[in-house]
């Protein structure tokens, strides 16, 4: 296949076959027939987990018999990773050195986790940003272990383990806080006793320093909250505070919601500091080990991220440097994800967008599967407006003062459908792309959408094109204004879609997860005060994919893991966070014209070099003038109002959807939730399922990033994860 030859030249120009490479560090994901063949009738033995009382709706909405992706063997592969590596360093190293210190402490630090990490979980799914770092420890054991023969890189090992050491610090601290309810399961408590806080801090180092000495030969049992046995681990030292209790302060429930979040305080504005200032450790880790706990082709996959950012982050031809050097490539990616600009380095991320991709390249891998695509105009309204700070919606009644919109221009859409596709079922997914509120379109997202249209042939897909960065809530307006033209009941829409929408699904990955259940939220909000408008008719269900449900800049273990991540970097999420809640106006302004130029073999050779010509004038422009500082790079006090400024603004329903108060309201709306382990937004999908109150399934994909659905043409296993949408929409819609 096309797909299969992609990887295959990639992973043969950037990482040489190694056939000793244990398989255990890929993904694994081995479907039933019902994913690998679209035609498989789907099994009758199904069930969904639901976070509140079971709910009417049928027991067949979500299928059971497809594998769980996070799997219950965490605690074993971490103690055998662990294991196998201190017989490696006995050969090695010496068990006097700083690595093999920080080894054990890091080994320590896993245990304890592991001991309380299920308690954070949705259901029997073992997944939240706890879970996360004890996989990334398993991977980053694999990894030392093939590496410590080399004795030149022992002390980028001692530096990687060290920074290791430093997110464990933070993770243990997000335990003491959490555990003791200082956030409640409605985020509605977001101020925080400094003293209280000091004093947790205090007493939990001084339980760090009161540690159990244990033989690593000694077996340590770890249960689950039922008391189910999970594994036997091995130790050297766990901390005490593992055995008290936690509170319940999730009173509409018989079992706590622990939360994964704490608030914004002097702890947390320093932790965001330091993640988006970390660059020397940053550029030791993508220098010498790469992104090694993905699965391979991601790995495959970031390698080229990385030097592409790199590479047209530089003036030519002082980029050419980044061919041979790793440190030069690791040290301008570093530079760029810790402190991007408002355009880049999004603008990598807009490659998709580019018509030899998008209009060329994607076409062609689906050729002669049926699938139809085209552009449509979905018309505005000036009924139902939000008010200018997003916190509430205006109704206009006729005659009445006016509320003006932030939105008065047709909103652009893409339908892409099957071209047999039965029109009297009237099936429509209602889909919001995702790009952190900067970049993608819903050209961008066809890699998958025609998949999951070729896949569910009955459903027609109806993509958002939203106007990009813009503040808040004006995205949403138009998000709106299309979803209400759609349910209107003209005509123009039976003529433009080719039936009128009988059920209906929302469907959102990232930032457009966000604006789709935000809409959700918006329209049960509407109709409970005129439940006879037709038009604020509620989905049938709504799908969420690696959701960003939490804009507040609240920190949490998941939040912090992401201080590795090379594609949602603390300094990447500042700066979406920024511009979709309006701190980052000046910075815009300043850096509009300043972009990678979008060269595009279908523009023409002429259009091309004057984009180049154009961009390289005002990269020599800006470079060698005051350049406008990312809005977090300031010093702590103007940090700490910013990041006030920003909570204020983004702590609303319709911005950051966990804070809502009525999810009893909308019990009978199925959600179906899926997200990767090592996603920096795993603990909002995981806190939603917990809040959600009607059905809800969670699926978490193993050694994938988040938006894993961009890379299908380069990746075997994020072309699973597409198969998995689509076996989850089938349920759906039938």
């Amino acid at each position: 296949m096309v797909f299969d030859s992609l990887f295959d030249i990639l992973q043969s120009l950037f990482i040489p076959p190694n056939p000793s490479e244990p398989s255990e560090n890929d993904c694994k994901l081995d479907l039933p027939p019902s994913l690998t063949s679209p035609s498989s009738p789907t099994s009758s033995s199904s069930s969904f987990f639901s976070s509140s009382t079971p709910s009417p709706l049928p027991s067949t909405l979500f299928d059971s018999s497809l594998p769980s992706l996070v799997n219950n063997s965490i605690i074993e592969n971490a103690e055998k990773a662990f294991s196998q590596l201190f017989q490696s360093l006995k050969k090695h190293s010496s068990t006097e050195t700083k690595l093999y210190c920080n080894i054990e402490q890091l080994y320590g630090g896993v245990i304890q986790i592991a001991s309380f990490a299920h308690e954070y979980n949705f259901q029997q799914v073992n997944a939240n940003g706890y879970w996360t770092f004890v996989r990334s420890c398993t991977k980053l054991a694999n990894m030392l272990k093939d590496r410590l023969s080399d004795l030149s890189i022992h002390d980028d090992l001692e530096l990687l383990t060290a920074s290791y050491l430093r997110l464990l610090n933070h993770i243990l601290n997000f335990r003491e806080i959490t555990k003791s309810g200082i956030v409640d399961e409605n985020f509605n408590n977001l101020s925080v006793d400094e003293q209280k806080l000091a004093d947790q801090q205090q007493l939990q180092q001084q339980q760090q320093q009161k540690v159990i000495p244990v033989s690593r030969d000694e077996v340590i049992s770890i249960t689950d909250e039922d008391g189910y046995h999970q594994s036997n681990v091995q130790g050297n030292e766990i901390s005490t505070d593992n055995l008290t209790e936690p509170q319940n302060f999730n009173h509409q429930s018989s079992k706590p919601i622990l939360p994964l979040f704490v608030p914004p305080s002097a702890y947390s504005v320093d932790i965001l500091r330091e993640a988006s200032s970390s660059q020397s450790q940053l550029l030791r880790l993508f220098s010498s080990f790469g992104a090694f706990w993905f699965c391979k082709s991601m790995r495959i996959f970031f390698e080229v991220y990385i030097f592409a950012v790199a590479f047209f982050g530089e003036l030519f031809p002082f980029s050419l440097k980044t061919l041979w050097s790793r440190d030069y490539r690791a040290d301008l990616f570093t530079k760029w994800t810790q402190c991007p600009s408002t355009s880049y380095p999004f603008d990598i991320w807009e490659i998709l967008d580019y018509k030899v991709v998008c209009k060329g390249l994607i076409p062609l891998l689906f050729l002669g599967k049926g699938i139809q695509t085209r552009n449509i105009e979905a018309s505005p309204q000036n009924t139902f407006v939000y008010t200018r700070d997003g916190k509430d919606v205006v109704v206009n009644q006729p005659g009445g003062k006016v509320t003006p919109s932030v939105n008065e221009k047709p909103i652009k859409c893409r339908l892409i459908h099957k071209s047999n596709r039965d029109t009297s079922k009237g099936y429509l997914l209602f889909h919001v792309h995702g790009g952190g509120f900067i970049a993608h379109s819903p050209d961008s997202h066809e890699n998958y959408l025609r998949q999951w249209a070729h896949d569910v042939p009955d459903m027609t897909i109806f993509s958002v094109g939203y106007t990009l960065k813009q503040k808040f809530p004006t995205a949403l307006q138009e998000v709106l204004d299309a979803y209400l033209w759609v349910t209107s009941g003209s005509p123009d829409v039976a003529q433009a879609i080719g039936f009128q929408p009988k059920k209906i699904i929302f469907c959102g990955d990232s930032a457009g997860a966000n604006l789709a259940l935000s809409l959700l939220l918006t329209l049960n909000d509407l109709s409970n005060r005129d439940p006879s408008d037709q038009r604020l008719r509620l989905p049938d269900g709504i799908f969420s994919i690696y959701g960003a449900f939490l804009l507040s800049p609240l920190v949490g273990p998941s939040r912090v893991m992401g201080a590795i991540d090379p594609l949602l970097s603390p300094g990447v999420l500042l700066t979406c966070g920024g511009v979709y809640g309006n701190i980052v106006d000046d910075q815009v302004a300043t850096e509009e014209s300043i972009s990678l130029p979008r060269w595009d073999p279908c523009d023409g050779v002429a259009e091309n070099v004057k984009r180049l010509l154009l961009a390289t004038y005002s990269l020599v422009i800006s470079m060698s003038s005051n350049q406008t500082q990312p809005w977090f790079i300031c010093d702590k006090s103007n940090f700490s109002k910013k990041l006030k400024t920003l909570a204020d603004r983004t702590h609303t329903p319709y911005a950051s959807p966990l804070t809502y108060q009525k999810f009893d309201s909308l019990s009978k709306i199925p959600m179906q939730i899926l997200t990767s382990e090592f996603c920096p937004l795993l603990d909002e999908s995981i806190t939603m399922a917990k809040l959600w109150k009607g059905p809800v399934n969670l699926d978490v994909m193993e050694d994938l990033p988040h938006g894993f659905l961009n890379f299908t043409i380069v990746s075997p296993e994020a072309r699973k994860g597409a198969l998995l949408c689509s076996q989850r929409l089938k349920e759906m819609f039938e």
